[in-house]
């Protein structure tokens, strides 16, 4: 998949801004600014586009990361 950020809250340690995909599907594209602006980050802001803001937010987990 492709990566719209070079970082991701989870690596930034921002662990009250990590979320599923369901849960960024149900918020509202204010809900996902204000998440935004109040990231510990320069890869997103207020201003950055959903798509952005989802990559930023997102935990991506598969079965290949708990693969021994």
């Amino acid at each position: 998949m492709m990566q719209l950020v070079n970082e991701r809250a989870l690596e930034r340690g921002d662990t009250d801004l990590i979320f599923t995909q369901e849960q960024l599907d149900r918020m509202s594209n204010t809900m996902l600014r204000r998440l935004a602006a109040a990231a510990n980050s320069d890869e997103i802001n207020g201003k950055s586009v959903k798509l952005q803001i989802q990559s930023y937010l997102r935990c991506q987990h598969s079965l290949t990361d708990y693969n021994e």
